[in-house]
């Protein structure tokens, strides 16, 4: 994920926006480095009646250092195995971490007339591995929010991955592709079109995910990459014939590229069933 560093940290928190999908989140205390995408604000997860804000566990990851004593950036299956680890312990310092968040990328904060960041919350559940990349974050009771927001859903309003297969198999018998879109804070609104079932494999014969939904984007040089990095965790929806938005789904990176003038970006991606994620969260962590 990739963000330009901040002048003055002191800055960072001020804002009255209340969060929403796509908004950037980045770890509080820090001048931010790096930022993973809002998902959807979840109602119910919790006794209380706390938002949640979803997003992707390796965006909210603050364990040890994923790069080697040079700075480069260790091999997938070293960071995967960290991240796995840090996940499943409750005592890790990303359970203790707070987090903000605000609307605008930093390219376009770059005075002080532009919009910062504020106080989001506090780390509260995530899984991580092959089938799942979901952090759960929950919202302090002092962020302004109110239910105008139109990403706050109960549970029953996701799409289930089942009825998603059959929409993508409907759509092959008559030779089109189901078409999904996202906002992230990196790249705002783009579109792919949809495939399930995914699993990669590493050279070393590693399960790098399992089970997930690919997203594709034709290969055209006016189609935009679906996502960049700070955009993992964004949401991810299909429309009805009713042109109504179904979320599904969320972001986690890129899983290949196309090398070359003409398409210098990654051209296929890897999601997540949101609902699947957020049940295994669940029972994994009693939430």
């Amino acid at each position: 994920m990739y963000c330009g560093s901040m002048n003055n940290n002191d800055d960072i928190k001020k804002t009255t926006s209340p969060p929403t999908s796509g908004d950037g989140i980045y770890i509080d205390g820090k001048i931010p480095k790096s930022f993973c995408s809002l998902g959807i604000l979840v109602n119910g997860l919790g006794e209380d009646k706390n938002l949640y804000a979803t997003t992707c566990f390796h965006g909210l990851y603050n364990g040890e250092k994923l790069v080697d004593d040079g700075g480069n950036k260790l091999e997938f299956g070293e960071r995967f195995d960290k991240r796995k680890k840090e996940c499943e312990d409750q005592n890790s310092k990303t359970y203790s971490t707070s987090y903000c968040f605000r609307s605008k990328p930093y390219k376009k904060c770059t005075d002080e007339t532009s919009e910062k960041g504020s106080s989001l919350g506090k780390f509260y559940a995530g899984i991580y591995d092959e089938k799942h990349d979901l952090g759960i974050v929950k919202v302090d009771k002092s962020v302004t929010c109110n239910g105008t927001i139109p990403e706050t859903v109960e549970y029953d309003h996701l799409t289930e991955k089942c009825y998603i297969g059959k929409k993508i198999k409907e759509n092959r018998s008559q030779q089109k592709s189901l078409s999904v879109f996202k906002t992230g804070f990196k790249t705002g609104l783009t579109t792919g079109m949809l495939d399930y079932g995914y699993t990669k494999k590493n050279s070393k014969n590693k399960v790098l995910f399992k089970q997930a939904y690919r997203v594709d984007v034709a290969e055209v040089t006016f189609m935009p990459a679906f996502m960049e990095e700070g955009d993992s965790g964004s949401l991810v929806m299909w429309k009805d014939e009713y042109d109504n938005k179904w979320p599904f789904a969320y972001c986690v990176g890129s899983i290949s590229s196309i090398v070359g003038e003409a398409l210098p970006h990654e051209r296929e991606y890897v999601c997540f069933s949101l609902i699947d994620s957020l049940r295994e969260c669940n029972n994994k962590n009693s939430i």
